[in-house]
């Protein structure tokens, strides 16, 4: 183990949520860009949540740990972009640390780097096995916490079934 100078996103103040996003958005679009063209091996990241990215402001660095265990997977992009934008909306509606901005700020930094044709089928598959599997991680916890995530699912999927595949696919690389 090694001491990473910084901070969690979840730790952040409010006010530095949207700056950080957006420059994580371009960490992962970079990684997503290096992976497609061969030049480092994996692909899904699987765990790039907002408690497994560390920001420093002073060194000007975004670093991600503990890739997850279906780091490699080929083919799978979608899931980290879904994984984190979960992750952005759990943490509005539990901690209210950050905000619908917020999201758009990560999707803003993601497609300003990204090179790669985004594909909407795959983005779908990957949202309902991101979904899948986030239903039986909480089902495995509790019924409560499952009925909260089946709730909040539905309250939410016009964000992520209209505004973020609108967004990715009108601004995103053509």
């Amino acid at each position: 183990m090694e001491y990473v100078p910084g901070c969690t996103l979840l730790d952040l103040p409010k006010s530095k949520i949207d700056t950080a996003e957006y420059h994580c958005g371009i960490w992962l679009g970079l990684y997503h860009n290096k992976v497609l063209h061969g030049s480092t091996k994996g692909l899904t990241f699987t765990d790039f949540t907002v408690n497994n990215i560390i920001i420093n402001f002073e060194q000007q660095s975004v670093i991600a740990l503990d890739p997850g265990w279906a780091w490699g997977q080929i083919r799978y992009m979608y899931r980290d972009l879904i994984r984190h934008i979960l992750s952005i909306l759990l943490t509005i509606v539990v901690r209210r640390k950050a905000s619908f901005s917020t999201i758009f700020s990560f999707l803003r930094g993601y497609v300003s780097v990204l090179k790669v044709k985004l594909n909407l089928v795959h983005y779908f598959k990957g949202l309902f096995q991101e979904l899948y599997l986030r239903g039986n991680y909480f089902a495995a916890r509790s019924k409560t916490r499952l009925i909260f995530f089946l709730l909040l699912t539905i309250v939410l999927s016009p964000f992520y079934l209209i505004y973020v595949p609108g967004y990715l696919f009108i601004k995103g690389p053509h």
